[in-house]
């Protein structure tokens, strides 16, 4: 018979684990830059605007241009100078391929070559160098939001020549767009930051650029677009030249948080005024603020002049908030061949003032401030909107021609608030300072009026000449209020009675309002805040009321700014759960609109936690009230306390998360440390959250394993450990300071004194007679198995445990586990119901039997004499099939006592 191996049983035990790490793959870190590029893109593009149509029909997109349009002057000096530069390193960045330049000289060879500048340093270019761009030319402050906005310092004025500084010509320009993003511009050219020759029909975008000019002009394109965003254009001149225009072009398009100021040598308002509109291919003007931005210009000249248009349009778009302060006219020179647009759409927030009187420029026609002009010309006040027209050195605030069927000026019910002032002026008392002027002899309308009026006073309207037998004006359609008269319509008798000259004081003002005309928003506000925010009308006072922290109550005005938003810094926490009263209003006059806000608790509470120390048999019993003290919340209620675990039986510095939760959910978790201690442990408590536990196992040797310095072999055999109440410490640190044990030692009892800092632990030792030795020998494997299917037997070479020591020891089986086992299964009695195939098998000496199984308890095999040996087998019953060859392994674990030598 052949004995088929299949199982073994092994009494070596071990365990292994593995861990993985995560590694971010190509693709994610592929994704991640693509979507950081698709960030730095939105943070500089450009909002697009609609086409502009020209009235130029007579020139072909194709045709050509003779070489004698082009400039054929000879370099100046400086420019001779410049040497050619190898081109710098290319860089793309948001998929535009651009040169990096830091020097005057690459910045002239990368534009002259059609390259895109991105600037790595501050770059000045002097009086005689030319940089010709064509279209869809780029410029670049920087190459990154990470590092800082490089300069382009121009300083390139020239009295005579044309084409200087960045220029770009009608024959080799080409179709086309330019961009100049995220740079600071210090221009003092008159020929503009780019110069567009005359026929150029093109847009040049800027978006995140902090210009200033002393002496120079921002903008040349008499043909061309310009669009600003979020960007700060300062233009003065203290040299004594004329500056030009703030711009010369046609349209202009505003957008993002911009603003402009600007100013020049003159006193003169008509010399370089903002914007100057000549003749060219683009027959309108305008000038539009694009929807959501927030823009303010100031100007010390004239907002607009020329003659190069055939009608204007200021347009402020959707939710936009637009100052405009103006020196000089508002528009220079008006015509009714011209019309004038003013259109302010809905929930948009427009101040237009007159500074004229403050400023003392001089040029300016006092006849009027806002003019309206031409058959088609119209001021739109949309629904929602805030509008305040401001003068107090005009004749009349708004001159109207009185042309058959002009559109009149309609206030909606819905407008939040609409001002119309103008005080009398120093100059001329008796007749200035009206609002309305009618100019003409002809009918028309004036305005039409579906607001509530707060305020009216008398010299608000004035007729040149003329009977104006059919000219109307609905002063008040809802007879509401405090306006005096309902509708006006007749005679020029009507006009000089109702709307005489006749003044109550300085103002002659209109104020026209809804019922609600003041919004408050109130952002939310916690414990912990420093400062207070909201939105309201831009021209509006809130007033706010609470508790501090400490109960003090207080009461705060705030003015709110041009962009609606307002703040106040706290000067010390709010009360939690205290209410926070604000209200808002205009000139205190008019509704009143009030919010209340909760002070929201997002502070947990808080505790101490304390050191604990609990024996390893008490652990369950720790006394959970004791964990921690001074608790508290801000809101004053007393919070829920938890603990979100347990401890271990186990010796050591463990620790206990204790969970408080106030009212408000708002929660914290202390960590209170906890010493675990036995009667080989010493805890050492130097404060109420702070200690040492010490801890040391006892030795048990024979007087033979003692061997070398007694020092060192104490040192190295004693386990010990030190925590403090944070962590387990180095136990290097924890040596040997005395011992009564001897080099050669007696059976018996010594201990080891062991310091840690000041703290002593003692450790006990033991050292044992040699006759209670255990020295035991044991096969390292054992096999069994069955082939014989007759009987079904399992079998096992013989195998034996050999006691090497002098005494007398008990053998015992103390369990078996499985190891890998698969379609088999060791079973008390077979169960033939069972798809598994079972034996039964059990281990036998010549003095007991043991049966095997998982759930087995610990049972005697048997007892060997001082150096002796016990054999035993492994046998059984095997109840499958031997279709196949089955290789179970188990691991059996074997006890060893010394016996009692009674």
């Amino acid at each position: 018979m052949t004995l088929q191996s299949i199982g073994q049983v092994s009494p070596v035990f071990a365990e292994t684990t593995a861990n993985k790490g995560l590694e971010r793959s190509e693709l994610e870190n592929d994704q991640q830059k693509n979507e950081q590029n698709q960030l730095i893109q939105d943070n500089l593009h450009i909002v697009e605007i609609p086409k502009v149509k020209t009235d130029s029909i007579d020139q072909s997109e194709h045709e050509v241009y003779t070489p004698e349009t082009l400039d054929t002057s000879e370099p100046l000096e400086n420019e001779k100078q410049v040497e050619p530069v190898a081109i710098a390193e290319e860089i793309i960045i948001d998929g535009y391929t651009y040169v990096k330049v830091g020097t005057r000289q690459a910045f002239l060879e990368a534009a002259n070559s059609k390259k895109n500048i991105v600037l790595t340093a501050d770059v000045e270019l002097l009086s005689g160098d030319k940089a010709e761009i064509v279209a869809e030319f780029r410029l670049l402050g920087r190459t990154s939001k990470a590092v800082k906005k490089n300069k382009l310092t121009l300083n390139t004025f020239s009295e005579t020549e044309q084409h200087r500084g960045l220029y770009a010509l009608e024959a080799s320009f080409g179709f086309g767009d330019v961009h100049v993003s995220d740079i600071f511009i210090d221009n003092k050219d008159n020929g503009g930051i780019i110069s567009f020759e005359e026929r150029i029909i093109g847009t040049q975008y800027f978006d995140a650029v902090e210009y200033t000019s002393n002496g120079g002009q921002a903008f040349v394109a008499k043909n061309g677009i310009i669009v600003i965003n979020d960007s700060t254009f300062t233009q003065t001149s203290t040299l004594e030249r004329y500056n030009k225009a703030f711009a010369e072009t046609s349209h202009l398009f505003l957008s993002g948080k911009t603003t402009i100021n600007h100013d020049g040598f003159s006193n003169d308002v008509r010399v370089g005024p903002f914007l100057s509109i000549q003749k060219s291919s683009i027959s309108s003007g305008r000038v539009e603020i694009l929807k959501n931005a927030v823009v303010s210009i100031e100007t010390k000249k004239s907002f607009v002049t020329g003659t190069g248009y055939s009608d204007f349009t200021l347009e402020v778009g959707e939710n936009a908030a637009f100052t405009l302060k103006v020196s000089g006219d508002l528009i220079e020179a008006p015509t009714s061949q011209r019309p004038l647009h003013y259109i302010f759409g809905e929930e948009s927030a427009v101040t237009l003032m007159d500074e004229s009187r403050k400023n003392k420029k001089t040029g300016m026609n006092l006849a009027r401030f806002v003019p309206l002009r031409g058959r088609s010309g119209e001021l739109v006040i949309s629904a929602g909107m805030d509008l305040i027209i401001d003068s107090n050195n005009r004749y009349s605030l708004i001159e109207q021609e009185t042309v058959e069927d002009a559109i009149p000026i309609v206030i909606p019910a819905t407008t939040k608030r609409v001002i119309l002032q103008n005080a009398r002026s120093d100059s001329n008392a008796a007749y200035n300072g009206k609002i309305f002027n009618l100019i003409g002899n002809d009918k028309g309308n004036l305005f039409v009026n579906s607001s509530r009026i707060d305020l009216y006073r008398k010299g608000n309207l004035s007729v040149s000449t003329g009977a104006f037998i059919n000219v109307t004006a609905a002063v008040n359609q809802n007879g509401r209020g405090k306006g005096n008269t309902k509708v006006i319509s007749s005679t020029n008798r009507n006009f000089a009675d109702t709307y005489a000259a006749i003044y109550e004081d300085e103002v002659a003002k209109i104020r026209f309002a809804a019922e609600v005309i003041v919004p408050l928003e109130i952002d939310d506000i916690k414990d912990t805040a420093t400062k207070v925010t909201g939105i309201s009308h831009p021209d509006a006072t809130i007033q706010m009321s609470g508790f501090f922290t400490d109960g003090e109550a207080f009461n705060q005005t705030i003015d709110v700014s041009k962009d609606r938003t307002f703040s106040y810094q706290l000067p010390k926490t709010l009360k939690v759960g205290s209410t926070v009263s604000f209200s808002a209003s205009v000139g205190g006059e008019g509704a009143v609109t009030r919010v209340e806000k909760q002070v929201i608790d997002t502070l947990p509470p808080s505790a101490e936690p304390l050191l604990q120390t609990v024996s390893i048999n008490e652990v369950a019993e720790l006394d959970l009230t004791k964990l921690v003290k001074n608790i508290q919340d801000n809101s004053g209620i007393p919070p829920t306390v938890e603990v979100a675990n347990t401890l271990e039986a186990k010796v050591g510095r463990q620790q206990l998360t204790v969970r408080l939760t106030d009212g408000s959910n708002n929660f914290s978790e202390i960590i209170v440390p906890i010493f675990v201690y036995d009667e080989n442990s010493r805890v050492f408590q130097t404060s109420e959250k702070s200690g040492f536990l010490l801890w040391g196992l006892g030795l048990e040797v024979y007087p033979e394993d003692v061997t070398g310095d007694i020092t060192d072999y104490l040192n190295q055999r004693i386990e010990r450990k030190v925590w403090s109440e944070v962590e387990e410490l180095p136990s290097a640190d924890f040596i040997l300071e005395s011992t009564d044990l001897e080099e050669i030692p007696l059976p018996g009892s010594y201990q080891a004194n062991f310091t840690y800092k000041e703290y002593v632990l003692t450790v006990k030792i033991q050292v044992m007679d040699k006759k209670q030795k255990i020295n035991v020998m044991i096969p390292k494997k054992v096999l069994f198995g069955s082939s014989d299917v007759l009987s079904n037997q399992i079998i096992s070479p013989q195998y034996e445990v050999k006691n090497n020591s002098q005494t007398s020891i008990t053998l015992s089986v103390l369990g078996l586990t499985e190891e890998a086992v698969s379609d088999f299964e060791l079973v008390d009695l077979f169960d033939k119901d069972k798809q598994k195939q079972q034996a039964s098998m059990s281990i036998k000496t010549e003095d007991a039997e043991v049966h095997l199984n998982t759930s087995m308890g610990e049972e005697v095999l048997g007892y060997l004499s001082g150096e002796s040996s016990k054999a035993f087998r492994l046998q059984g019953s095997y109840f499958g099939t031997y279709e196949k060859i089955l290789q179970p392994k188990y691991k059996i674990k074997l006890g060893f006592q010394v016996n009692d030598e009674k």
